[in-house]
């Protein structure tokens, strides 16, 4: 069902000149903001535009990678008004505000299907952010080592180190064949997620008004993750997998949770030129049981691509045991 989704993973690890001092949840929100605007100052010609009405935005980095726009092409998402982001930002769960000179602070950049072909373009913003540093009250890194990784196969290949900053190519991807291979060796029957960021979650009451689920059951996160992987899937893999979506819902919402162990996590930061962005979430864990098999391919590649809102910054990830 999943054999057309291609997951990049690229493992980034940097070493601060100095103390830097990051707040100990929320760094993807800190690199993302970062990334971007270092982002659009290399890549854009035409800085007043707006990306959708920008004349060269079928060739521009910045709107691939940070800011896509649908295409009229388009058949799953010509609703979206907001498309998703086609990457994830997923610093290393380590609970650390403080770094010295010395210490590596490691994060992975994952990358969707074909935005796999804008690596370099996700390179040289970081090697840039790194040196000029995330921001008025953090300091600067040097850019150590570039890793391709596949997670799931133990497999990694280094494509960049500082000691002679050559860049080399990799093919080392996440497949559906790889995704495949781990829903098999989970158990069909009893699984538990643990949430490791926080994950926010709407879903429609019965009045038909969107509101955060904070005590989620296990359908409210499946549909969830079944949108985000078939909208990135439609953009970045050449098409949504062809799936009984309604059915698959439906089914979800007889998969029993057994056990819930989770806490709200209220934390917002503020946005880049000001404004305050919410990005609270539940963590901890939920096991759920029921006729398993079908959903597991979609849960092992939500491991890799998050589920629920502000996915892109990192929240929303969890890790499955069966």
């Amino acid at each position: 069902m999943l054999d057309a989704l291609e997951i990049g993973v690229f493992r980034f690890a940097m070493e601060p000149d100095g103390p830097v001092n990051l707040p100990p949840h929320g760094k993807g929100g800190v690199f993302r903001a970062a990334f971007g605007r270092a982002l659009r100052d290399l890549v854009c010609v035409v800085p007043r535009a707006r990306c959708e009405t920008c004349p060269v935005v079928r060739e521009c980095a910045y709107q691939h990678i940070f800011a896509p726009v649908v295409s009229p092409d388009a058949t799953a998402l010509r609703k979206d008004k907001d498309p998703r982001r086609g990457y994830v930002l997923r610093p290393v769960l380590d609970g650390r505000s403080r770094y010295d000179r010395g210490d590596l602070f490691v994060f992975d950049f994952v990358l969707a299907g074909t935005l796999g072909t804008w690596l370099p373009f996700v390179m040289l913003p970081i090697r840039e952010l790194a040196a000029r540093g995330l921001g008025r009250q953090w300091g600067t890194f040097v850019l150590r080592s570039i890793a391709a990784v596949n997670p799931f196969a133990g497999a990694s290949e280094t494509i960049y180190h500082d000691s002679d900053a050559t860049v080399k190519t990799s093919k080392l991807r996440v497949t559906g064949d790889d995704i495949t291979t781990r829903a098999a060796a989970l158990e069909d029957g009893t699984i538990t997620m643990n949430f490791v960021t926080p994950a926010s979650i709407r879903a429609r009451d019965a009045g038909g008004r969107t509101m955060q689920v904070r005590q989620p059951g296990f359908h409210h996160v499946f549909k969830r993750l079944r949108d985000r992987v078939a909208a990135l899937m439609e953009q970045y893999c050449g098409g949504a997998p062809k799936a009984d979506y309604k059915g698959l819902g439906e089914r979800a919402e007889e998969v029993k949770t057994v056990r819930r162990d989770l806490r709200w996590v209220d934390y917002r930061r503020t946005k880049y030129g000001g404004g305050v962005h919410d990005m609270s979430g539940f963590i901890g864990t939920m096991t759920v049981e029921g006729k398993l098999n079908e959903f597991l391919p979609w849960l092992v590649a939500g491991e890799l691509l998050h589920v629920g809102e502000n996915a892109a910054f990192g929240n929303g990830r969890y890790e499955l045991a069966a």
